[in-house]
């Protein structure tokens, strides 16, 4: 077991792990051609009939890990005998590869839909998602939606006096922000177009439309800005 490692063995498997790492091949510690700069922590090892082994998990020309095998009080088995672990870490490396190309393939996918259905100011829905997201609703037989229409003014006159960062855009991101604060547990907030200061609000069915067009108003209007804007 572990314990029975010694602090040759210790301090050697990882200098071992980092040079096959560097020279793209497995190492043993008692190999005749093992590295120069290796041989004065592997000699304490070949005394203590100590062997390491570090093998690369490789798949597709790329490492993806180190394993360490460990001989204790025997000879270095022969190549035959070894070549069944060099397989069985070979398969774990094409296991690996294979996963690891999912994860990035989803991340990927994931990256494409947040492009797809995202605002890249706002972080809010946008327009194809709204869209996507009405149809939804009625196609689940809902009975209809309130739909407010969001427009604030001043952006143009932000921009000209400010610049498109800290003018106009900074007015999108802090309404973009603020307007979901203001809605109820099952509502959404987009972003119309992404040249352009008119935000949609998808709201339960209700008569009252109006008088929450004028809290929502209202809410807005109370949002902290610098007096330059």
């Amino acid at each position: 077991g572990i314990e029975r490692l010694s602090e040759s063995a210790r301090r050697l498997e990882p200098a071992l792990m980092a040079r096959a790492i560097v020279a793209e091949k497995s190492l043993i510690s008692d190999h005749p051609r093992l590295y120069s700069e290796l041989r004065p922590l592997a000699a304490p090892c070949w005394s203590e009939q100590l062997i390491v082994h570090a093998l690369l998990v490789r798949a597709n020309g790329e490492t993806l890990g180190v394993a360490v095998v460990y001989w204790l009080g025997r000879a270095r088995p022969d190549y035959e005998e070894r070549s069944g672990a060099y397989l069985f870490w070979d398969n774990v490396g094409l296991a690996l590869a294979t996963s690891n190309e999912r994860q990035r393939v989803e991340r990927e996918l994931d990256r494409l839909q947040q492009l797809a259905y995202q605002d890249e100011l706002t972080g809010l829905p946008n327009q194809r998602a709204l869209e996507t997201e009405l149809e939804q609703r009625l196609a689940q037989g809902e009975p209809g939606v309130t739909l407010l229409h969001v427009d604030f003014d001043g952006m143009r006159k932000a921009n000209n006096a400010l610049g498109y960062e800290t003018g106009g855009d900074f007015l999108i991101r802090t309404v973009g922000h603020a307007i979901p604060a203001l809605l109820e547990d099952g509502e959404i907030a987009a972003r119309l177009h992404r040249a352009g200061d008119e935000f949609a609000c998808v709201l339960r069915l209700d008569p009252s439309g109006p008088a929450r067009a004028a809290a929502l108003e209202e809410g807005l209007d109370r949002i902290d800005l610098p007096a330059t804007h």
